[in-house]
């Protein structure tokens, strides 16, 4: 599935085995086989620049213009290479870029021709094209980031600084960064000719990031095979200018109002923007609109150790224990209880919890044990540290 809005405000949506989909306020009108398009297995879509709505296909079903009713339809006797067509790119001189599960074709003057090096894009899948502000294209592939500037090509992979080569979408911002969603990787940023890495490591919900998506509040959002996420924008740029602590970021899913947590990445654009500040987000059970004004408390829940286990035997911490972290205070100034333990003598273990209680079941925990461990452990949902 994928989804764009126009410049007319109507939103398309590329569905596999429903064609093309136009909303229109709250109409849906479908364009498939039974009444004359080309395919029902849409994957890609574009906005060209008079206005026209192309769409990519799987398998052989070519690309299709749509313009003012009328389609006109391209396949491999036309140039295109004949695989399924993952992402297309209408340029700033009319060009119509389309990357497919075989490599890059260009349509130019009616024809499509293939203007990449071959040892770079043959049979390998283009999942992602951005035009920047330069107006260089860059091409995320399976194989890494390549950039197209001055009928030349520029190729990026894990050796020159990505943190991983499977690109699945590219974002510019306004300070004109390229933003770049990986598997395996999370995100990584292009700043100055150099490679930055945000993972679960820095505090990204998942390091699978399908696409990413921009608010009006200084947020970036993300989807992923199991969910959706957003990060403050300011956030990652103090890990870059600090090297300070993990981000926050907040997750969403079945307990927040989505029908599905399972996103949807095989085409493009899999998220857009609309005019009005909404998101919008492709999963295997339909389109999900978010209104990006959502409030968030980021003010972390005060967490309390509540007993320790020395050698299996549970010690319950004193009421009076002090919340570690968070805004919690000590009900009394009673000294805090010293609990000694013989050296090397079994098995030593804490239980905790977050004084949390709007969903608490969302609530994720990472413990660091000052003199064993190096780092910081996730420990996720669990509450207990050993």
């Amino acid at each position: 599935m994928s989804v764009l809005e126009d410049r007319a405000t109507n939103v398309w949506i590329g569905t596999w085995g429903g064609g093309l989909n136009q909303l229109t306020d709250e109409t849906v009108r479908a364009y498939t086989t039974l009444n004359g398009f080309p395919h029902d297995l849409v994957l890609s879509l574009c906005e060209g620049r008079d206005g026209s709505i192309w769409a990519g296909a799987d398998y052989d079903g070519g690309v299709t213009r749509l313009k003012d009713g009328k389609l006109s339809h391209y396949t491999w006797r036309d140039g295109l290479i004949n695989a399924p067509v993952h992402v297309l790119h209408e340029d700033r001189a009319g060009n119509l870029w389309a990357g497919t599960s075989k490599g890059l074709s260009c349509l130019r003057a009616g024809k499509f021709v293939q203007e990449a090096p071959q040892e770079h894009f043959t049979n390998r899948t283009v999942r992602a094209i951005f035009e920047d502000h330069e107006g260089r294209l860059w091409f995320g592939t399976e194989n890494g980031l390549s950039c197209w500037h001055n009928g030349q090509f520029t190729n990026f992979t894990e050796k020159d600084g990505l943190s991983s080569n499977v690109i699945l979408s590219l974002y510019e911002d306004a300070e004109h960064d390229l933003w770049i969603g990986t598997i395996g990787g999370g995100l990584n940023r292009w700043r100055r000719g150099k490679f930055a890495a945000y993972t679960t490591k820095q505090g990204l919900f998942r390091d699978n990031v399908l696409v990413v998506l921009e608010d009006n509040y200084g947020y970036f959002w993300m989807s992923c095979l199991d969910g959706i996420s957003r990060v403050r924008k300011a956030a990652l740029n103090a890990l870059d200018s600090t090297g300070g602590g993990p981000v926050r970021a907040v997750s969403y899913s079945r307990l927040d109002g989505l029908t599905s947590v399972q996103f949807n990445g095989v085409a493009q654009p899999t998220g857009w923007k609309s005019r009005d500040g909404r998101l919008w987000f492709c999963t295997t059970k339909g389109l999900v609109a978010v209104d990006a004004s959502i409030p968030v408390n980021e003010a972390p829940p005060p967490v309390i150790i509540e007993q320790a286990v020395v050698d299996k035997r549970p010690f319950p911490v004193a009421p009076s224990s002090r919340p570690v972290g968070g805004s919690g205070r000590s009900p009394s100034n009673a000294p805090e209880p010293l609990l000694r333990v013989v050296r090397d003598h079994g098995e030593l273990e804490f239980h905790f919890t977050a004084l949390s209680y709007q969903m608490p079941e969302k609530d994720r925990f990472k413990y660091m044990l000052e003199g064993v461990d190096a780092e910081w452990n996730d420990a996720g949902p669990q509450r207990t540290a050993n």
